[in-house]
């Protein structure tokens, strides 16, 4: 069977597991700061003392410690429940981790999700000025792929990959390398 020269050579199927310390650690980095905020409400609450007098003599100043209370609450409870969701994944009993295969990339990543991304969806360039030709002779160090995903243009795939895995940018590029220039070729 004969190949042209656009058509891209099978790659490789690699998987990425989620680094779970590294979540670990992000989770516990949430956790903290969410405790910081809740503790900080509830000191402050705490420290008003009497609420009915304060009410009585000066009103709408309780009401705008209680709307700062209110959303130092709310964005602890935010954080609080995003650490969560990354301590759950740490903690997942499944195995976690990102499948990249010829045909897609497909992420399982427990509390956060499966997502499978086809490489058809997926827009891949590198930096202006870069010479696709050369792209095989540079080091895995030398440049960050751009991978944006065709339906949601605001989200960097490359960059959410590394987030969720953990795996460091050299690890990742040399993973997604054959992929990414076998889709840059095909554009």
């Amino acid at each position: 069977m004969m190949t042209s020269e656009t058509t891209p050579a099978p790659s490789p199927e690699t998987r990425i597991p989620v680094d779970r310390i590294h979540v670990f650690v992000k989770a516990l980095w949430r956790l903290l700061i969410a405790a910081a905020l809740l503790g900080l409400a509830w000191l402050l609450g705490v420290l008003i003392g009497d609420w009915s007098l304060f009410w009585r003599e000066q009103p709408v100043t309780l009401l705008a410690i209680l709307l700062f209370l209110a959303g130092l609450s709310i964005i602890g409870a935010v954080v609080a429940f995003g650490g969560s969701r990354w301590l759950a994944l740490a903690c997942w009993p499944a195995p976690v981790g990102v499948q990249i295969g010829a045909g897609a990339i497909d992420a399982a990543l427990g509390p956060f999700g499966s997502v499978m991304i086809p490489w058809t969806r997926l827009r891949c360039e590198v930096a202006e000025g870069f010479d696709i030709e050369m792209l095989s002779h540079v080091g895995d160090d030398a440049f960050t792929p751009v991978m944006r995903d065709a339906l949601d243009p605001q989200r960097d795939v490359y960059a959410w990959l590394q987030a969720h895995t953990g795996a460091d940018p050299e690890t990742l590029t040399h993973t997604l390398r054959p992929h990414f220039e076998a889709r840059m070729r095909s554009a």
